[in-house]
């Protein structure tokens, strides 16, 4: 049962604002302390009952004209050929955890070394993470009882949290060409848990699916339960957090409405506010309380309670570019829509007992590249790499076996395998700004999509590696062909053309209040994750990463929020 309220208090102990990904494990895990009062405001509700948020193969489904959604789009990108691309946030309980892919990835070692680095505190290293990692997770077997052993370690997944992930039911004849293929080209490799820390390579995927259905962050309020000390209140809209009027800002309270005529309602917290609503809600909200760039702010004519240069900078984002294949198979995941009789059987199989094509996600191999020590773009003046590493990658492979595309329709006859490419360390930057001072306009996403020379280079190499990787032996006679705008993107020239047609984000918007040492006077955040210059305020999401992790943000920010949540409660035993 999920926590409600029957009356809102005027005062509690922490308000956080958002839950979701982050939210939701702050909120619950503060409130195991039976003295502390919590308040969690939700701008959403919870999460619809479709097959479009609980069947995992149809996860890319919510990501487009659902109301528990932020449905917003970018700026123009100049790097996209000035298209505008979707940046859907989840506003709901549960946050974007309940419409992402469902893919578990943690990323580096070094990612998490370096933001201890970067911070002067070793609470952020990778040693101190994986243990709150795996607090967040508790590890299923397929639904189908198919176990793969020497395909994943055990031994560096958790056992006792609300997250239930798992390896895909099957292991489909596409993912066993797939293995072999690493096996036979000299530059890949398999890698036997691409979680360990060490992800390069090619491997089985785990995702949130465990029990054959979407695990989002709402399970910890399901885990917490009804509790008197924590009050979830949904369709909850902060419009600004209140501040004293001291010479350093003291955080003193929140105001929120349910509706944008409706009245503003005030709630105080004798501790602190925790803003965890997200890479492009946390900065508006802090930006519309006076908190940010003191020109931007005076220009719409808000009162500035601090000058924050960099709240809304520095934001970063994966991109995704999907590649498609003709393959020789009529058992692909295309058969779900093209062959009825297929259909009705999965549809059975799921029914029944949560396995089949329905119950994963929609890709079950993965992979992560780097470009070579020597490739030219690290001789040109002013490029520097971006990864933390050499154990890091710069680019990653999904790989299916099934049409997916969110630019162009599912064609009607055929069967493909899918390849998509994502460029993992990105230099490109953009921002976020107010469009005015109503809590109630969207705001200005600049995701900056290839705008630097190195992004677009590795997307280029990225694609190359893609096309060599389907040449491996294994696909002889199995690969087909190339479909659609891929097929005639030869050149180097045709392929950046290609890229910037083609590619979008991959929706991972990251590092608008980014985290640096308590003595910087760069980024927003400290290592504590307490603001800058601001008493009893501390952001927790994924805006706080300083640099975006080279992984799917859901696993890295779930473990995040439970190191965070450690720091607040300790703070105030």
């Amino acid at each position: 049962m999920s926590p409600t309220y029957s009356v809102l208090k005027t005062f509690y102990d922490f308000i956080i604002i958002g839950a979701g990904t982050a939210g939701s494990v702050v909120g619950t895990r503060l409130s195991e302390n039976p003295n502390f009062k919590v308040l969690v405001l939700e701008a959403g509700t919870d999460v619809p009952r479709t097959p479009a948020f609980s069947v995992p193969v149809y996860a890319t489904q919510p990501a487009f004209g659902t109301e528990a959604l932020w449905q917003y789009q970018s700026e123009p990108q100049i790097g996209l050929n000035n298209r505008t691309v979707p940046v859907p946030r989840g506003k709901v309980v549960g946050g974007s955890s309940l419409f992402n892919f469902m893919f578990y990835t943690r990323g580096s070692f070094e990612e998490y070394d370096r933001i201890a680095n970067i911070t002067g505190d070793q609470r952020w290293s990778w040693n101190n993470i994986l243990p709150f990692s795996k607090k967040s997770e508790t590890r299923k077997l397929p639904t189908s009882g198919h176990d793969f052993p020497g395909d994943y370690d055990p031994s560096i997944y958790g056992n006792k949290g609300p997250i239930l992930i798992s390896l895909a039911n099957d292991g489909s004849p596409f993912h066993e060409r797939v293995k072999q293929a690493a096996h036979e080209l000299p530059d890949f490799s398999w890698n036997s848990d691409t979680n360990s820390g060490k992800p390069l390579g090619v491997g089985k995927l785990f995702g949130t699916i465990g029990t054959g259905v979407r695990n989002g962050a709402n399970n910890y309020f399901k885990a917490a339960g009804a509790r008197r000390n924590l009050d979830l209140i949904r369709n909850a809209q902060v419009t600004r957090i209140l501040f004293s009027n001291d010479k350093i800002p003291v955080v003193t309270g929140v105001e929120f409405t349910r509706s944008p005529d409706g009245p503003r309602t005030v709630v105080k917290a004798s501790k602190e506010v925790i803003l965890s609503a997200g890479s492009i809600n946390s900065p508006q909200i802090l930006m519309l309380s006076g908190v940010g760039p003191k020109s931007e702010l005076e220009a719409l004519g808000i009162k500035v309670v601090k000058d924050h240069p960099e709240v809304g900078k520095n934001l970063q984002d994966h991109t995704l570019l999907l590649n498609n294949w003709y393959i020789n198979d009529n058992g692909t995941r295309d058969e779900l829509y093209n062959n009825p009789a297929f259909a009705q059987q999965q549809q059975g199989l799921y029914d029944t007992n949560r396995t089949g094509r329905l119950s994963n996600t929609i890709a079950q191999s993965i992979g992560f590249f780097r470009l070579p020590p020597d490739d030219s773009i690290w001789s040109q003046p002013g490029v520097v790499d971006n990864s933390p590493g050499p154990n890091s990658p710069h680019f990653e492979f999904i790989m299916d076996d099934g049409f997916t595309n969110t630019l162009y329709p599912r064609p009607s006859k055929g069967n493909f395998m899918s390849i998509a490419t994502v460029n993992l360390s990105p230099s490109s930057r953009g921002s976020v700004k107010l469009r005015s001072s109503n809590p109630f306009d969207t705001p200005l996403i600049d995701l900056g999509l290839l705008t630097e020379e190195p992004d677009l280079h590795i997307s280029v190499a990225a694609l190359k590696h893609a096309r060599e990787f389907a040449t491996a032996p294994i696909f002889n006679g199995y690969v087909l062909g190339e479909w659609g705008p891929l097929t005639p993107a030869q050149t180097d020239e045709e392929i950046i053309q290609y890229i910037r047609n083609n590619t979008v984000s991959i929706f991972h918007p990251s590092c608008s209040l980014a985290i640096s040492a308590k003595n910087s006077t760069k980024g927003v955040v400290n290592p504590d994750l307490t603001v800058k210059g601001i008493k009893k305020l501390r952001v927790v999401d994924a805006s706080v990463f300083p640099i975006i992790p080279a992984a799917h943000l859901q696993i890295p920010v779930y473990a995040i929020a439970e190191l965070a949540s450690e720091m607040i409660a300790g703070d105030y035993k």
